[in-house]
């Protein structure tokens, strides 16, 4: 039995192996270019494979993508604000390193079937650390400000704990990715110059908020959120998309044609806007 086995197991790699062959001559793939490297769990392989997990080839497709594990608020901005113009869509989010990607399960090669592609490159190992605030960190807070003046100001906290989980995770209309981009910069601003107006009205106002960021300070105690923004003067939003601009936190664009035989980067998170052939690493 253990002899059929190692037959078929044999048998299958001479598969792949001719199914690997047939990629690299049909899409001008180069083994040689630069790495671009995901991290792939089981049940996403399961989701997105078609014969086999081991080569396969994920369309794009105009699906906005959606924040895992936190607010979509600095994916919507990164994607359609205009200072980000020159960047593309975070659809396929990857990283340049090998041990980060198997982090997050079994490890794929990444090529992008046109070469024209433009590769996207953070300033860090991970998006969310690319920035002065966490980004994590930084959406929750921006659903803090939205929700501030609805729910926060004249409630409780004990109490709309205990009904509701943590005061802080209620969701804002406006986090909705369906929504369009004019209509989430609109209302975003309405509602944080609203915010600023309550905050100016009087001392105690001000003061109540400043004690319920504290509160949330404390899920967040590495950041001083108190003095990240002034919240009663200036543009609030703009603000808060000056702690987001690309050339102030050092990200960068080029074409796959120049990536490919890029120096350095080791360790950067990147992301892609386009076709993109998946290859099991453990089969290059």
């Amino acid at each position: 039995m253990k002899k059929y086995n190692k037959y078929i197991l044999e048998y299958r790699k001479e598969i792949l192996n001719d199914e690997l062959k047939i990629i690299i001559e049909k899409y001008d793939l180069n083994l040689d270019d630069k790495p671009i490297y995901k991290g792939l769990s089981v049940n996403y392989i399961n989701t997105i494979k078609q014969d086999n997990g081991n080569i396969f080839i994920s369309w794009k497709n105009d699906d906005i993508r959606s924040s895992r594990n936190t607010f979509n608020y600095i994916n919507r901005i990164i994607n359609d604000e205009p200072m980000w113009s020159e960047y593309d869509k975070r659809s396929v989010s990857c990283t340049t390193n090998e041990n980060h990607a198997k982090l997050y399960g079994e490890v794929y090669r990444l090529f992008p079937i046109k070469k024209d592609t433009q590769i996207n490159i953070c300033p860090t190992k991970d998006l969310f650390l690319s920035f002065p605030i966490n980004v994590y960190v930084f959406n929750n807070l921006i659903n803090f400000l939205l929700n501030y003046l609805d729910l926060f100001q004249n409630i409780d906290e004990d109490k709309y704990k205990s009904k509701y989980g943590s005061i802080f995770d209620v969701k804002n209309d406006l986090e909705n990715i369906n929504i369009s981009y004019e209509l989430f910069q609109v209302e975003t601003k309405k509602k944080l110059k609203e915010l600023q107006k309550h905050l100016n009205e009087n001392e105690e106002n001000y003061k109540k908020f400043l004690k319920h960021l504290s509160n949330f300070e404390e899920e967040f105690i590495e950041f001083s959120l108190d003095k990240e923004f002034d919240y009663r003067n200036g543009d609030l939003y703009q603000q808060i998309l000056d702690k987001l601009d690309p050339v102030k936190n050092n990200f960068n664009h080029l074409p796959y044609s120049e990536y490919k035989d890029l120096k350095g980067f080791e360790r950067n998170e990147v992301w892609m806007d386009c076709d993109v052939i998946f290859i099991n690493n453990n089969l290059l």
